[in-house]
């Protein structure tokens, strides 16, 4: 297998990951997740947002060669920054 056929099914696989609907993590629910706020979004992300906008640290997927690394900081909305699919 090719470096480049690996990283299409590595980079596939991840978004199949991603983007597949979780359960509720509270025990008795059954509906499909939503995204929930690692920290409350009325709160303090509101205080330090800037345009409704964060930073955040994202992994580079090791096949993506950066000059500077294995991190970057991506500019992302309020409603998407710092979540996870945990409660209904």
């Amino acid at each position: 297998m090719t470096e480049i056929a690996f990283y299409k099914i590595w980079d596939t696989t991840f978004r199949n990951s991603k983007n597949k609907p979780r359960k509720c993590l509270v025990d008795g629910f059954e509906k499909n997740s939503i995204k929930s706020h690692t920290l409350q979004k009325n709160g303090i992300l509101k205080e330090i947002s800037e345009k409704n906008h964060l930073y955040q640290f994202s992994n580079v997927p090791p096949f993506q060669k950066k000059a500077k690394g294995n991190f970057e900081l991506l500019r992302i909305g309020i409603n998407d920054v710092y979540t996870f699919n945990g409660f209904c």
